[in-house]
């Protein structure tokens, strides 16, 4: 395989993801997430586009840094394809008829967008003054939470109903615990970014 091919493949797989994330919301939407009860086949369709997604986040960075083709393009549409997709699913998982059973809100819709927004200002004020505002371990822990926490958003939301009574309260507050432990390592992933800037002149 040539460096000219190689160096597309990764790019190739972004704009996939974006695809992906597309037909996702046009999915949810079609089966009226944000207006009324989505048949669990609709959310469990959601699931395997959303995981499939994630996983291709994964793929193009790991190609592109083993073939030595990171690219400008790569390094803007990749971030932008991840927050799309991200925000946008977890804007529906919030919406009136997912958001008891996926234990997502509005509130934790708008920790994840304020995150993003601060981190994008950060990145756009340090590549502008030509300093590295490279990734950080804990915002690539923070997507990894956060894919975990939407995945399983979609997987109670379509069968939370059809659990054992016994287990509905249990997996519930589990839902709720890891949801809003996302929100918190969220948060926090911002914190070597905004120290970063603090530290350099």
């Amino acid at each position: 395989m040539t460096r000219g091919i190689r160096s597309q493949i990764p790019n190739a797989i972004t704009v996939s993801r974006l695809v992906m994330a597309g037909a996702l919301f046009v999915l949810l939407g079609l089966a009226g997430a944000r207006e009324g009860t989505v048949p669990s086949v609709w959310l469990d369709v959601a699931l395997g586009l959303f995981v499939l997604a994630s996983v291709s986040d994964a793929l193009d960075g790991y190609l592109a840094r083993k073939w030595g083709v990171v690219s400008r393009f790569g390094r803007i549409v990749d971030p932008f394809a991840d927050k799309i997709l991200v925000l946008g699913a977890a804007v529906y998982l919030a919406g009136p008829a997912l958001s008891d059973a996926s234990r997502f809100s509005p509130s934790i819709v708008v920790i994840l967008l304020a995150r993003e927004l601060l981190v994008t200002a950060l990145r756009s004020e340090a590549e502008g003054s030509g300093r590295d505002f490279s990734a950080k371990w804990a915002g690539k822990m923070k997507m990894i939470l956060q894919s975990v926490a939407i995945a399983c958003g979609f997987l109670h939301a379509a069968h939370a109903t059809s659990l054992p009574v016994d287990w509905q309260g249990t997996i519930g507050t589990g839902m709720s615990v890891l949801v809003w432990g996302m929100a918190g390592v969220t948060v926090w992933s911002g914190w070597p970014y905004v120290r970063a800037m603090m530290t350099r002149p």
